[in-house]
């Protein structure tokens, strides 16, 4: 079947509200490649069309447009060929709980808007008030994402903001477990204040390089997100990538934590990482990084 098998779909003006789905389980839903191809960008993300093109994520085979307070609990999203689940343009108050996704050509969850526009040369705007606030994701056994588009990431915020992301399964992804970016445009900060907390991820980073199994960038409001009590071990990077013609090896710029891209604030406490080999438990790769 082609994407999406289930997608809320209300507008701006009269949005779905308080619809729940209990135990669906979703499977076999391909992504056959548009007529003009697929080019791998980050976080299996193409390009919008527009005056002022933006980025978001292919498509999903369950999907939430301008949706307030539903729900996805306590069942399947697997083999499939794109992504899993996408809250898009519209969203808030959506929980996420007690699914199994897994088995994916793309990523796993994605919440949110990209920021980023044009291939980063512009910034994309805002989101409208009360847009990409209060998800809730929790208790959820995410896995084997990326099997077809190695971008993929466990769960992607994109510039959500005020979001909990708790007690998630992560293991075996071609890129991120979980991915927490903010504003493009520091002036300009609208995501962050989300909560990371007591996420088990292993085996990430297992195809790419220069990432981590939680990857966090641009700047955010509000002081930041919060990443406490995070399991992170065995986060991988491909020893075969080539940087000025030399093969990185055993040691790619894949860890346990990535701060990157003029990340802003944050609190990290008591998360524990440990057999990270690649490049260690932590980079930071931006100006002010005393500044987390």
């Amino acid at each position: 079947l082609q994407n999406p098998m289930l997608a809320v779909a209300g507008t701006s003006e009269k949005p779905v509200v308080n619809l729940h789905f209990e135990g669906l389980r979703v499977r076999y839903v391909d992504w056959p490649l548009p007529p003009w191809g697929y080019m791998a960008m980050f976080c299996c993300n193409v390009s919008t069309d527009g005056p002022k093109p933006g980025h978001r994520p292919i498509e999903a085979s369950v999907e939430f447009n301008h949706a307030q307070k539903c729900s996805f609990s306590d069942g399947a999203i697997t083999d499939a060929g794109g992504m899993g689940l996408c809250l898009r343009e519209g969203t808030s108050e959506i929980a996420i709980e007690g699914n199994e996704i897994g088995n994916l050509g793309g990523g796993g969850i994605a919440l949110g808007w990209c920021n980023v526009a044009a291939l980063y040369l512009d910034a994309a705007a805002p989101p409208a008030p009360g847009e990409f606030t209060k998800y809730l994701i929790a208790n959820n056994y995410i896995h084997d994402c990326g099997e077809d588009y190695f971008g993929a990431v466990g769960i992607l915020l994109e510039g959500a903001s005020g979001s909990v992301v708790s007690h998630n399964l992560i293991r075996d992804t071609a890129y991120f477990g979980i991915g927490v970016a903010g504003t493009q445009d520091p002036k300009v900060t609208f995501g962050g204040d989300n909560l990371i907390e007591f996420n088990h991820i292993h085996d990430t980073m297992k195809t790419t390089i220069d990432g981590a199994a939680i990857y966090v960038t641009f700047a955010q409001k509000n002081g930041g997100s919060h990443f406490v009590g995070n399991v992170i071990h065995d986060t991988h990077g491909n020893p075969n990538h080539e940087h000025d013609g030399q093969k990185w090896g055993d040691h790619p710029p894949s860890a346990g934590f990535y701060l990157d891209g003029k990340t802003s604030d944050g609190d990290y406490e008591q998360n524990l990482l440990y057999r990270n080999f690649a490049a260690g438990p932590l980079i930071f790769n931006y100006d002010g990084a005393q500044a987390n």
